[in-house]
């Protein structure tokens, strides 16, 4: 069945209110649930057209692309990039350690790791130091 074309953006709109789902979900959910078909349908252009002025989608979805893409770090030189990290609370040690700090140089693969009594800055730069 072909619902006429001045409908369709209101089955477009209160089939995306079930769940909020993208335009491959609204499409098969009109097809299957409501055995409705139009051409445009599944060229994205009626229900991208309808969830692109989804108030709730704009404020609450993440683009696919990132706005912080992944990088790779390179690394030329022996501790010139260095990477840090801080694991516990774990049980205590005797010397009063709950910490651990782990460093990683990022050119030999080196890794170091050093207990601590807690992980303010003045400890951790004390042990960089």
């Amino acid at each position: 069945m072909c619902p006429l074309e001045y409908e369709r953006s209101d089955i477009i709109r209160e089939a995306h209110k079930l769940g909020y789902w993208g335009i491959d979900g609204v499409s098969k959910h009109i097809h299957k649930y409501h055995s409705l078909h139009w051409n445009s349908i599944y060229d994205d252009d009626d229900v991208k057209t309808v969830l692109l002025q989804c108030k709730n989608c704009a404020r609450h979805n993440i683009s696919k692309r990132s706005y912080n893409p992944l990088r790779p770090i390179v690394a030329f030189e022996p501790f010139s990039p260095i990477a840090t990290d801080t694991c516990g609370p774990s049980p205590v040690t005797g010397k009063d350690n709950w910490y651990i700090i782990m460093m990683v140089d990022l050119c030999m693969k080196h890794i170091i790791a050093r207990p601590v009594p807690n992980k303010q800055n003045k400890t951790i730069v004390d042990l960089l130091i």
